[in-house]
């Protein structure tokens, strides 16, 4: 079994600790006080270890709990490594934040912010290399023609299509990027842009 990341060992503390609170809160008005500090903790307990079994398995953080542990997606983002690219302050009408997905590898942390406007997904995969070199090759499925390179910032972003979906990827520093979604090629590029800081 592998250790928690100091990242997600945090985070679960923190989420461990609110629900026993509130299930502290939500015992004590239906049980003696004596009773519902024993279940409260058998519950965290068996909660803990759960979790704790499961520590590989990727990390999933609705929207709603985003909101409750960190001042902005930025601030979580900064949480797990991201430094130089922020979360994207430009979405296509309709598109909101739902959940973030953490899985975490040896070598890389992977997150993917899933955002959906009641009908698609729009999804922004950030590779995080923890190793200064980097010896292996994302694969990326696309269709036959060749991307466009779209240049930002003096940073080449390669625009292609997934089957329907118009996708990008390219590589900042330490990161590897990679956005998919049902949207036009200008509104990808809207959002690219506004993944860089105003530095």
């Amino acid at each position: 079994m592998e250790p928690f990341s100091d990242q997600k060992e945090k985070y679960y503390k923190k989420l461990i600790k609110t629900m026993c609170e509130k299930l502290m809160h939500y015992a004590s008005s239906r049980l003696p006080k004596s009773d519902a500090e024993d279940a409260v903790q058998e519950a965290c307990c068996t909660g803990w270890l759960k979790i704790y079994e499961d520590s590989n398995a990727p990390l999933v953080v609705p929207a709603e709990t985003a909101q409750e542990y960190y001042a902005s997606l930025q601030d979580m983002l900064s949480t797990w490594g991201v430094e130089n690219l922020v979360a994207p302050t430009y979405l296509p009408d309709g598109y909101s934040f739902t959940k973030i997905e953490v899985g975490n590898l040896p070598d890389k942390t992977i997150l993917a912010m899933i955002y959906n406007n009641g009908k698609d997904d729009l999804v922004v995969l950030i590779v995080v290399f923890l190793q200064a070199s980097r010896n292996q090759t994302a694969t990326i499925e696309k269709n036959d023609d060749e991307p466009s390179i779209y240049t930002y910032r003096g940073v080449d972003h390669y625009l292609y299509k997934n089957m329907e979906r118009v996708a990008v990827t390219w590589a900042e520093g330490m990161y590897d990027i990679n956005i998919q979604g049902m949207i036009t090629e200008e509104e990808m590029k809207s959002v690219i842009n506004s993944m860089y800081s105003e530095e």
